[in-house]
């Protein structure tokens, strides 16, 4: 059997699992193929809906995809340690503190990207990362609970982001009134 393991619950790593299932459906239905997708957390935030999120228009919950729903039991939730192309194995530990090897012929890291906080200067005191559920909820929190952000720093690189903007300033400004 050969046995393909994704390692990120991502764009790209949902993409990767979606076409592999597909080409391969047949062969991962007779057993000669095992799919597996690894993810920290149990769900992808769809990031569309980020500027609805933050406005209050929907709720943060509108924003995810449960995994293993939507991967069929092909899932492992836990965190990457380590991959050993030697042994080929991905080590991960699970939610529950145990140390599992997932076995692999083929392994395709899909981790996804970081943003650039330490190289522009006042982003890490004064930006926002929005990539994921608990990112959006620390923002509204602060939004809803204090009037200290009264200014807007925004960083991203999507076509929303002065819509984004307007809607985070109007709740703000409902929120303190």
């Amino acid at each position: 059997m050969r046995r393909i393991v994704i390692v990120g619950g991502g764009y790209a790593g949902l993409h990767a699992f979606a076409e592999i299932r597909k080409r391969l459906g047949s062969r991962i239905r007779s057993g000669d193929v095992s799919l597996t997708l690894v993810a920290k957390d149990p769900y992808h935030t769809y990031h569309g809906w980020t500027g609805e999120v933050i406005s209050g228009r929907l709720s943060v919950r509108s924003t995810l995809t449960i995994l293993p729903t939507l991967l069929r039991g092909d899932y492992v939730e836990g965190e990457v340690q380590g991959i050993d192309p030697e042994r080929q194995v991905v080590a991960v530990l699970t939610p529950d503190g145990v140390n599992r090897d997932l076995p692999y012929d083929h392994v395709l890291v899909a981790t996804g990207s970081r943003d650039p906080f330490k190289r522009l200067p006042g982003l890490a005191e004064h930006g926002w990362c929005l990539k994921n559920t608990r990112d959006m909820q620390r923002l509204i929190s602060i939004i809803t609970n204090t009037r200290a952000y009264q200014r807007d720093w925004v960083t991203n690189a999507s076509n929303h982001a002065d819509e984004r903007t307007s809607r985070r300033r109007r709740r703000l400004r409902e929120s303190t009134t």
